[in-house]
């Protein structure tokens, strides 16, 4: 297994005051800074949103180059939203909806980065338990919502070694060369995690 994917593990078995906070107030606080993004509309409030963010990455002792690599990977994405947004207001204005993308973005990654999936499991577990009563199954949702969480960067490193392996052999720049092993390797992995859950009679 790939070294980047092992410090993700081994981030999620460090000590510090942001791992030790219980894991429902972390999904709480990130609801809370989602809304208060959403009515943001200052770019000195995002600004200073962004420093926190990347100050908290700091203090708990994961490497700035996290946020770094995760911003830069988005790039392009973040470029267009922004061209687009130019068309419809002003730069300013531009400016504070990357700035929005970019602070929930890094949080979030925060949050998953100092919470192990099975706290983020038995967290949502407990709170799905309120729609039981209308039909919904709280554990085959928090597993879906902690599976999902889990293997996000699992796809990302997938999708970074199909890349470096095409680039080796100079097929750099050609999407299906990219895109088919991708969904190959990736419909592999789901079988494996659907045997593994069936093996051990998960309902």
């Amino acid at each position: 297994m790939n070294a980047r994917f092992l410090d993700h593990e081994n981030l999620q078995l460090r000590n510090s005051f942001l791992h030790k906070i219980w894991p429902g107030f972390k999904l709480s606080l990130l609801f809370s800074f989602s809304s208060f993004l959403f009515f943001i509309n200052r770019l000195e409030i995002t600004s200073l949103s962004l420093l926190l963010i990347l100050a908290l990455y700091h203090f708990t002792g994961i490497p700035l180059r996290y946020p770094y690599e995760k911003i830069r990977s988005l790039f392009l994405i973040f470029s267009f939203i922004f061209i687009f947004q130019l068309f419809s207001s002003d730069i300013w204005t531009s400016l504070i909806v990357i700035l929005r993308f970019t602070d929930l973005l890094l949080f979030s990654e925060l949050i998953t980065l100092t919470t192990s999936v099975s706290q983020m499991m038995e967290t949502l577990n407990r709170f799905f338990k309120i729609l039981k009563p209308f039909g919904f199954q709280p554990k085959k949702i928090s597993l879906t919502l902690s599976l999902t969480l889990r293997f996000l960067p699992v796809l990302k490193q997938i999708t970074y070694e199909v890349s470096e392996s095409q680039k080796a052999r100079g097929l750099e720049g050609n999407l299906l060369t990219l895109v088919i092993p991708l969904i190959i390797r990736t419909m592999k992995m789901t079988d494996n995690i659907a045997e593994a859950i069936e093996v051990r009679c998960y309902n």
